[in-house]
């Protein structure tokens, strides 16, 4: 499809208990972000204890000794969006409320949530959702991330989906099974992201470190040690193999991996400033998601990040992030505040010449609301996927209160984003 001229970039110049634990984790998610105390925040206040406050005020208040510039080598070019964006409307999906952590696709279709109330799946592409399998963990213990691993690859008993708990274990259930099975290892006080590899092997994430399976998630190893803050997301760059893991309260807010998560590293150059909460990878671009920062998303790879945060208030938080992207150099971004909603901006290849600098290849427009917010704005989720037989794609947005969708409409500068 030809590109829409709207999207041409124009140049500008101590140990806890299972459940403290999970408030502990959840304190980023939760009332301490709110403007004021609202009713909305009071239905969220049950996630957070005394001792859960004390440890926040601790953690943001060392928020403000980091600072981060951007690059002196990036320009921000201006690929426009349609003002109509504003009137989107979100829709909720049916059983499924309660906080929403993680949305995945799995590679036969089906998509699942990590919830405060364990796992949940969806054979409709998100319209629908139900708890998927038995005892998983116990009664009140929450699931912080999710992933899905088949059997052709990983080759350790075919196809199935992994949780981490905030018990601090991963638990395990085959693709038809009926109840979930829990890791032989405990890799910390609370569990909190996972990610599987392209060769079969399992990434999982927690306040301990960095943690790294070779049998399908049933025994871990630790392959790097993190204190004092939490591994909150992972992501892998598809042009390099390169591996990054978000780190939640912790001043060096990422690790890099060159060798499959065996070993990791703090990335060289300017990073996201803390708490990182949220990681996108497309290729050759690696976003992060920030929480507690005046630029709530930022940009790069192993040279270093920027940010690219124009159009958003310093008051916004990248909670969680998606893209819609054509493969040839042009798309959407999404972003999940903590109680403001949506946020959209386009992207668009730029030729390196255009910069005279040689190093940047990518222009981003300004940011601009999605709709009203989806439910109480607090969107912690979020999965952008295109549908199939030419339908309009769709947005999901996990939030504190279940499940929303949003069915993008296929007007000019969507279009030319998505090819």
């Amino acid at each position: 499809m030809p590109a829409d001229p709207s999207l041409t970039p124009t140049l500008e110049e101590s140990p806890a208990t299972d459940v403290e634990g999970q408030a502990t984790f959840s304190r980023r998610r939760s009332q301490q972000t709110r403007k004021s105390p609202t009713s909305r925040g009071r239905r969220l206040a049950h996630w957070v204890s005394v001792s859960t406050i004390a440890l926040l005020i601790a953690i943001l208040a060392g928020f403000v000794l980091v600072r981060a510039g951007p690059l002196s080598t990036t320009t921000h070019t201006r690929p426009s969006l349609p003002r109509a964006a504003n009137t989107y409307s979100w829709t909720q999906a049916r059983g499924l409320h309660t906080l929403v952590h993680q949305i995945i696709r799995t590679p036969w279709g089906a998509l699942y949530a990590a919830t405060a109330q364990g796992i949940a799946s969806s054979a409709d592409n998100g319209g629908t959702w139900r708890a998927l399998g038995q005892s998983f963990s116990r009664p009140g213990v929450a699931a912080w991330g999710v992933a899905a691993i088949t059997g052709h690859v990983s080759g350790h008993g075919g196809d199935a989906v992994l949780a981490t708990g905030a018990d601090g274990f991963v638990y395990r259930l085959p693709r038809e099974g009926a109840r979930w099975t829990r890791a032989t290892t405990r890799i910390g006080i609370y569990a909190t992201a996972i990610y599987a590899l392209p060769g079969g092997d399992v990434l999982a994430g927690s306040d301990g470190g960095i943690y790294r399976s070779t049998n399908g998630g049933r025994a871990w190893t630790q392959a790097a040690r993190i204190s004092g803050g939490a591994v909150a997301a992972f992501a892998r760059d598809p042009a390099t193999g390169a591996l990054y893991a978000g780190l939640a309260g912790l001043p060096a807010s990422l690790r890099v991996s060159a060798d499959d998560g065996r070993s990791w590293r703090v990335p060289a150059g300017i990073l996201p400033p803390p708490s990182v909460e949220a990681l996108l990878a497309l290729p050759g671009h690696v976003y992060a998601g920030v929480m507690g920062a005046r630029q709530p998303v930022w940009t790069g790879v192993a040279r270093g990040f920027a940010s690219v945060g124009r159009g958003l208030s310093p008051d916004v938080h990248g909670m969680a992030l998606a893209a819609l992207d054509d493969n040839e150099g042009r798309g959407l971004l999404f972003l999940g505040s903590m109680g403001t909603g949506v946020y959209m901006a386009a992207y668009a290849a730029m030729p390196a010449t255009a910069s005279g600098k040689g190093g940047v290849s990518r222009g981003y427009g300004p940011w601009v609301p999605l709709g009203p917010t989806p439910g109480d704005g607090v969107v912690t989720a979020l999965l952008a996927f295109p549908s199939a037989h030419g339908a309009r794609p769709t947005l999901l947005a996990g939030t504190s209160e279940g499940v929303y969708r949003l069915r993008l409409p296929q007007n000019p500068a969507i279009s030319a984003a998505l090819g």
